[in-house]
C-alpha cells in the first residue's frame, strides 16, 4: 500500500485534477478530495484511479457533484493491493472522517435487542441495546425499533410466561405480581412453577427468538401428546395454547418469508433530488421491522455505488444477515467485493442478489414503503428550509443559512450548573452535535448567568477555531440584551465574524409570543405572535431549553448513583449494580454478613472480605 498527495496549492477544482492526471496511478485504490482547510470532504474508491479522479475533470457534471468539485484545493490517494482493499479502506476511513459529501448514515444508534439473563435459577427476559452485533448465545436481534422488541417481548410472555422483573423484585415477592394474575408470568419467584418446566418454556422462548417457528410448533405438538398420554392435561392445554398463539402469529404477519432465513432486504429510491435507503429485517422468515435512511446529498455517480457504500456502512457494525436481497442490480464484481467485505465481519459467507418469486413480492411491498417515507422526509425537508430562508430573509443574513446553534444556561437551585447548546440544520435537529459545557473554573458563581454564558460560548467556539469546525451562520441566545453582549464580547475576542447574533428575550410575564428579539446590529425586533417565524425560533428556544434541563437532572441522577461502594476496591459499576439489584439498597449492603455476600454473582470470598472489612 502506498500514498501519493499534490502538492500544488495554487489551483483548484477540475484545473487541478488535469494538473494531476499524469501522476494518479493506474492502480486500485482510493482518494481523498480536500478543502481549503485540508479537511476531508469526499473519499471515494475506484478499481483504476486514474480513470476515477480524471473523470471528474469533465465538462458536464452533475449539479451536486459540480459543487464539490469546486471547493477541492488537495487531493491524496492511497494505493491497495486490489479493489476489495479498496472497499475495506474507503469504510474505515468514511466511518473515521466522516466527509461532508459521502453518504452518512445519521442513525448510528444501538440497536434493540432481547436477552435472556441467566443471572438466578429463573432466567429473566429484557431489552438491552448494542453498538456491536449480537454480544452472546443469549441475545437476539436485532429489532429495528423498542416498539418491535416491546410487542416480541409481549408476545413471549403471553405464549411462554417467562419472567421479566428484576432480580431484586425477584427474591424480594411474596405473593405472585399482576403479570401472573393476567397469564404473562409464571411466578416462579414464589414456587407456582418448577425448575424443570421453567427451563423447558426457556428452552422453546430461545427456539421461537431464533425464528424456527416451525420446528417450535412439531416440538409443541409432541409435547402435548407426551403431556396426554400421562394424564398431565393442564399441562396439555399450555402446550396447545401455545401452538394456538403460533398460529395466529403467523395468520397475522402479512409481509412473511416462505422459510426460515435470516435477511435484510435494501431498497435505494429518488424522488426530487431527495434519497432513501430503506431496509426490511427478516429473522426466521418473520419481519422484525424496518429502518428509513432519508439523504439530500448523495454524490455517488450511479445508485450501484451509492447502495455499495450505503451497505459497507450499515454493516460495519450490525448483525449481518444470510443473504441481503437489492432493488437495484449489482454488477458480479460488485457483488464479490461486497460479499468479501462481509465476510471479513462476520467470518460467514453472505449472499447478495436480486429478488426472485416471493422475495421479489416483499421488495415491491419495500419499495411502495420506502416511497411513502420519503413523501414524508421530503415534506418535512421542504418545511425547515423555508423556516431556514424566512430566518435568512428577516435577520437580513447576506449567505444561505445551513446551520443555527442555540444557547442556555441552566441548573438546580445553584446546583449542577451548566451551559448547553443544540445544532439545527435545514433536515432538522441535529442531535449528533448537541452539546453540554459543565463549569470547568471553580471560580465562577454558579448563578452567575452571564459568567456561566461567557464560559461556555468560550469553550465552544475556541474548539470550533482549533479543530476547523463548520460555524454556524446564526446563533441564538435564549436572553435579553446582556446575554447578546456576552456574546458579542466572546466572539470579538476570538476574532470571529460572519455569524449572526439573536438574544431571546421573553415577554411580560414570560408570555409566549410577546418576546422581543435583540441582534447584534443593535435592533429590537417584535415579530407577529402568529407568524412561523416566531414559532419556528419558540421551538428551537424550547429545544435548548429542553436539553439544558434534561442535562442538569443527568447529572443529578449521576451524582446519587455514585455511593460508598465506588470507593471499594474490585468493585466497578458492575458488581456494583449486581450488589445493589441483589440486596436492593446500600445500607442492606453493608449490614450484610461474607455469607450473604458471596451469594451475589461476581463476588468471590475475598471480594466478599473486602466489602464487609471496608463497612465494618
Amino acid at each position: 500500500m502506498s500514498t501519493k498527495k499534490n502538492l500544488n496549492t495554487k489551483i483548484t477544482g477540475k484545473e487541478l485534477i488535469k494538473s494531476l492526471a499524469q501522476d494518479i496511478p493506474i492502480s486500485a485504490g482510493i482518494y481523498k478530495m480536500m478543502d481549503s482547510q485540508r479537511k476531508i470532504i469526499y473519499i471515494g474508491k475506484a478499481k483504476n484511479l486514474k480513470n476515477r479522479v480524471t473523470s471528474y475533470s469533465n465538462l458536464h457534471l452533475l449539479p451536486r457533484t459540480e459543487v464539490m468539485v469546486g471547493l477541492i484545493h488537495h487531493i491524496e490517494w492511497v494505493i491497495t493491493k486490489d479493489e476489495q482493499d479498496a472497499l475495506l479502506l474507503e469504510a474505515d476511513l468514511i466511518k473515521h472522517f466522516k466527509p461532508r459529501y459521502n453518504i452518512l448514515l445519521k442513525d448510528d444508534k444501538a440497536f434493540p435487542f432481547i436477552k435472556i439473563e441467566n443471572t438466578l435459577n429463573f432466567p429473566r427476559i429484557t431489552k438491552i441495546r448494542s453498538k456491536n452485533g449480537t454480544p452472546d448465545k443469549n441475545t437476539f436481534g436485532p429489532f429495528a425499533s423498542s416498539r418491535n422488541v416491546e410487542e416480541s417481548v409481549k408476545m413471549i410472555q403471553k405464549m411462554f410466561q417467562i419472567r421479566s422483573c428484576s432480580d431484586a423484585a425477584f427474591e424480594g415477592r411474596k405473593q405472585p405480581c399482576v403479570l401472573y394474575q393476567i397469564k404473562r408470568c409464571s411466578a416462579p419467584c414464589v414456587d407456582k412453577i418448577s425448575q424443570a418446566d421453567y427451563e423447558s418454556s426457556l428452552k422453546q422462548t430461545t427456539i421461537f427468538l431464533k425464528g424456527s417457528t416451525d420446528n417450535l410448533k412439531e416440538e409443541l405438538k409432541i409435547a402435548m401428546q407426551e403431556a396426554s398420554k400421562n394424564n398431565n392435561f393442564e399441562q396439555a392445554i399450555i402446550f396447545r395454547e401455545r401452538i394456538k398463539a403460533l398460529s395466529q402469529l403467523n395468520a397475522s404477519q402479512s409481509i412473511m418469508l416462505d422459510n426460515s432465513e435470516n435477511s435484510d432486504f435494501l431498497a435505494l429510491i429518488e424522488h426530487n433530488g431527495y434519497y432513501l435507503f430503506k431496509v426490511f429485517m427478516f429473522k426466521g422468515g418473520h419481519n422484525y421491522g424496518s429502518l428509513d435512511f432519508p439523504s439530500k446529498i448523495l454524490l455517488e455517480e450511479t445508485q450501484e455505488s451509492a447502495l455499495s457504500s450505503f451497505i459497507t456502512q450499515f454493516y460495519d457494525n450490525r448483525d449481518i444477515p444470510d443473504k441481503i436481497y437489492t432493488n437495484i442490480p449489482l454488477e458480479k464484481d460488485t457483488v464479490e467485493n461486497l460479499q468479501s467485505f462481509l465476510k471479513t465481519r462476520r467470518a460467514k459467507k453472505v449472499a447478495i442478489s436480486s429478488p426472485k418469486g416471493r422475495s421479489a413480492e416483499i421488495m415491491d411491498i419495500v419499495v411502495r414503503n420506502a416511497f411513502e417515507s420519503l413523501n414524508k422526509y421530503e415534506e418535512n425537508s421542504q418545511k425547515w428550509q423555508k423556516h431556514f430562508e424566512d430566518l435568512q430573509h428577516f435577520f437580513k443574513i447576506d449567505k444561505p443559512i445551513t446551520k443555527i446553534e442555540v444557547y442556555d444556561n441552566s441548573h438546580l437551585y445553584g446546583t449542577f450548573p451548566l451551559g448547553a447548546m443544540v445544532s439545527v440544520r435545514i433536515w432538522g435537529f441535529e442531535k449528533k452535535e448537541y452539546r453540554t459545557f459543565n463549569l470547568k473554573d471553580e471560580n465562577i458563581d454558579s448563578r452567575d448567568d452571564y459568567a456561566i454564558l461567557r464560559h461556555t460560548l468560550t469553550r465552544r467556539f475556541t474548539r470550533m477555531l482549533k479543530e476547523n469546525q463548520e460555524a454556524p451562520q446564526l446563533v441564538f441566545i435564549d436572553g435579553g440584551k446582556g446575554q447578546l453582549n456576552i456574546a458579542m464580547q466572546v466572539l470579538k475576542e476570538l476574532d470571529i465574524s460572519n455569524i449572526k447574533l439573536v438574544a431571546i428575550a421573553k415577554g411580560v410575564d414570560r408570555n409566549a409570543g410577546e418576546e422581543t428579539l435583540f441582534t447584534d446590529s443593535g435592533e429590537e425586533l417584535h415579530p407577529n405572535k402568529f407568524s412561523s417565524t416566531l414559532h419556528f425560533i419558540q421551538m428551537i428556544r424550547n429545544e435548548v431549553h429542553r436539553h439544558a434541563v434534561k442535562s442538569v437532572a443527568k447529572r443529578k441522577l449521576s451524582s446519587l448513583t455514585k455511593s460508598e461502594i465506588d470507593k471499594i476496591p474490585e468493585i466497578g459499576s458492575k458488581r456494583k449494580k449486581d450488589l445493589l439489584n441483589y440486596f436492593g439498597s446500600i445500607d442492606k449492603v453493608k449490614d450484610a454478613s461474607i455469607d450473604e455476600l458471596t451469594k451475589v454473582k461476581g463476588i468471590s470470598e475475598n471480594i466478599a472480605k473486602n466489602i464487609f472489612n471496608y463497612f465494618h
